[in-house]
């Protein structure tokens, strides 16, 4: 008997898929590292955003849950989201940022409250059966730009640091699979406040020096101008994500990065408008810049439609859709990289080659996983098995009652009864005790 052990990986929220080039094989089948798009949303939770994530192609929206705890609207909006098949990354924002430890606490524990209901395993899974609960969000995000004035408040880098620090202690102990994103960059952004320009990055480290360990990715804005002459240390060039990176390199982390905000307003008259041309330019160009740096995985478009018309407020004018309802050109650049590339199960976060599974006993913890020629078998202790092909199909789905002591078994066939052949699959194991792995795996007679 030769035994293993699994690695669990993390299923990444994210719109489309660009599986580039990776030194990791099995066989003649690559290991995909992945980068994708979506949209932004709102607070209000409104069905017409997942509308216009399908217009343009995408699968992911970044919605906010501000000063919210779970309720009967997003519910509603967590469960359609689930129907169309689009994923969430969900933004839980207050503003200003917590000055104490009691509001610190009292944000933490909301978060949690927001994870055991819609997170992997949450209520609404289990009181929702019949839907899909692979579209459960994985990765969450702590506040909106607390770097920025009239986002988080006064300067406190500090107060934001401590908590990432209290919302990862909190969330983490309960849920130790849920990805969380921290907010970076350069600097503080106040006009006319004497803290503009204050440096945001490092104040946070002197703050809490080991704070890489209470977050997973790095959440960036990275709003521009012209991103081609790209100098890496100006406050508003889109290259200051090279900046970020090496900094925290230079720190000792070695984190991916999610863009959750980007884009360039139109048609306006202050200095920050640009040409409609120059905007789908420039998204065509960050899209390209992200996929080269390999550690960006995705970038969420602010945002789908202009909010009004008056040429002397370009916060109306980043849409990709005219307040009239007509196209930009930036809107057949987003949609051509969603299509182009559309989202795949097997875009997962890659931590080790997939398992090649052959005849023997594998163990995950305290529950075996072995296949022989004719069997995969999951348990005893797992109560859920979910297979999914590399297009995302689901083609097996099996549960036990948390009080069965028999194991799973796959025949390891096919959604045709054909024998499963040299094919990378996907599991999503859900233990009884509501814990919930996702296993690549390969079945090799």
């Amino acid at each position: 008997m030769r035994t293993i052990k699994l690695v669990a990986f993390a299923v990444l929220t994210i719109c489309i898929s660009f599986i580039l080039s990776y030194a990791g094989e099995i066989g003649t089948l690559p290991i995909g590292n992945c980068f994708g798009m979506g949209i932004n949303g709102n607070y209000q939770h409104p069905w017409s955003i997942l509308d216009q994530a399908q217009a343009v192609g995408c699968n992911l929206v970044r919605d906010e849950e501000f000063n919210e705890d779970p309720n009967q609207t997003l519910d509603n909006f967590y469960l359609e989201a689930t129907r169309r098949k689009i994923y969430l990354l969900p933004l839980v924002n207050i503003n200003p940022v917590p000055v104490n430890a009691a509001d610190r606490d009292a944000y933490a524990n909301r978060f949690l409250r927001l994870v055991n209901r819609y997170g992997p395993g949450g209520t609404l899974w289990h009181e929702n059966a019949s839907v899909d609960s692979l579209y459960a969000p994985v990765v969450w995000e702590i506040m909106n730009e607390p770097y920025v004035g009239v986002q988080g408040g006064p300067y406190n880098p500090s107060g934001y640091a401590q908590l990432v620090k209290r919302v990862s202690e909190v969330v983490k102990a309960v849920h130790p699979k849920i990805k969380l994103t921290a907010a970076h960059e350069t600097t503080y952004f106040n006009p006319g406040n004497p803290d503009d320009g204050k440096n945001w990055l490092d104040a946070l480290y002197t703050a809490v020096p080991n704070l890489g360990d209470y977050f997973d990715l790095v959440a960036v804005h990275p709003y521009a101008h012209d991103p081609s002459p790209g100098d890496p240390n100006a406050r508003w060039n889109f290259r200051r994500i090279e900046n970020i990176r090496a900094r925290l390199i230079a720190k000792g982390i070695n984190k991916d990065f999610w863009i959750t905000e980007l884009g360039n307003p139109t048609n306006c008259t202050s200095g920050s408008g640009h040409t409609e041309a120059e905007q789908a330019e420039y998204l065509q160009e960050y899209v390209d810049l992200c996929k080269g740096y390999g550690y960006v995985r995705a970038y969420i478009h602010y945002c789908y439609p202009d909010f009004g018309s008056s040429p002397a407020d370009c916060e109306q004018h980043f849409g990709v859709v005219r307040y009239d309802g007509s196209h930009k050109p930036a809107f057949d650049v987003l949609r051509r990289n969603a299509l182009s590339n559309p989202y795949s199960i097997s875009c997962v976060s890659v931590i080790a080659p997939p398992v090649i599974l052959k005849k023997g006993t594998y163990f995950l913890r305290s529950e075996t996983f072995y296949s022989s020629v004719h069997a995969a078998v999951f348990g005893p202790g797992v109560d859920e098995v979910t297979l999914y092909n590399l297009q995302g199909k689901k083609f097996f789905y099996t549960s036990r009652s948390k009080a069965s002591l028999s194991p799973i078994v796959w025949n390891c066939c096919n959604n045709k009864s054909d024998p499963a052949g040299h094919e990378l699959f996907l599991a999503r194991i859900h233990t009884q005790n509501d814990l919930v792995y996702f296993q690549k795996f390969m079945i090799q007679p």
